[in-house]
């Protein structure tokens, strides 16, 4: 029964190990969602549209494409 005691403790530490890395990757995520979106902002600002893409596509695009980069 120790084992599996000791077994226990250590999976506990894996797990709170990995949720600190969990909430920093998610901090991360939306810390670059941030500055994209208003870097994109700030480019748009006086624009309706940059070669046929409106502000909302673009966003779209960026937004799909970071889901994306966590993928590969």
């Amino acid at each position: 029964m120790r084992k599996y005691i000791e077994f226990a403790k250590v999976q506990m530490q894996v797990n709170s190990a990995y949720s600190a890395w969990l909430w920093a990757n998610i901090a991360s995520i939306l810390l670059r969602l941030f500055i994209a979106y208003y870097f994109w902002q700030a480019v748009y600002s006086n624009k309706s549209s940059i070669k046929g893409m409106p502000l909302d596509d673009m966003l779209t695009y960026i937004i799909v494409a970071m889901f994306m980069q966590m993928f590969v």
